[in-house]
């Protein structure tokens, strides 16, 4: 899109991300288009809220060597782990639009095509911390992608909340409950 939403919460919950991600849409996004520094910019600034490493999903058709030196820079924080999906060929294709059997236009009234640049992509897939990923018309794609995140996986249990454990003392009020209790069964007080 045209702006960039957080879409899914951080969560394990597989339920969660999957309810989130059956509503998406590009009819949904307010801005047509593709914002990819302000895409990057909101998930450095997600990632950073954990110390778990994040993996960030691009699905586009559009990289260039713009995109390829944002991705790049964004890939050097090594808790960022990159995806790369692309969802075009080498050989391009018009757009469909949203308005029946019609295709998109630029602003000087052209039919947009979009082809995949494959020297970006060879270039993109040369870093470390991004993976290419290619779309396929089963679901070995998503198994791939699934299992390149979860073994990137890493939760540490936060000292803070180790701390604020509670700490079971309730063995001590045993002894003058206990002392307590045989009062009560005396002759004559039951």
């Amino acid at each position: 899109a045209g702006s960039a939403h957080t879409v899914v919460p951080l969560t394990k919950d597989y339920n969660i991300i999957k309810s989130h991600v059956k509503s998406l849409s590009p009819n949904i996004m307010p801005i047509p288009g593709s914002d990819l520094q302000a895409a990057l910019a909101l998930g450095r600034t997600i990632i950073s809220k954990t110390t778990a490493p994040g993996t960030t999903l691009i699905v586009s058709d559009d990289f260039t060597e713009n995109s390829f030196n944002m991705i790049q820079e964004f890939a050097l924080d090594p808790k960022n782990n990159v995806v790369i999906m692309p969802v075009n060929t080498t050989n391009g294709a018009t757009i469909p639009s949203n308005k029946r059997n019609t295709k998109v236009r630029d602003a000087r009234g052209e039919i947009v095509t979009s082809s995949l640049n494959i020297n970006i992509i060879n270039k993109l897939a040369s870093v470390e911390n991004i993976s290419i990923s290619a779309l396929t018309l089963d679901k070995s794609d998503m198994q791939l992608l699934a299992k390149n995140i979860s073994k990137n996986l890493q939760f540490k249990e936060a000292v803070e909340e180790k701390e604020k454990n509670w700490k079971d003392e309730g063995l001590w009020l045993v002894i003058p409950l206990a002392i307590f209790l045989l009062f009560w069964f005396r002759k004559c007080w039951v």
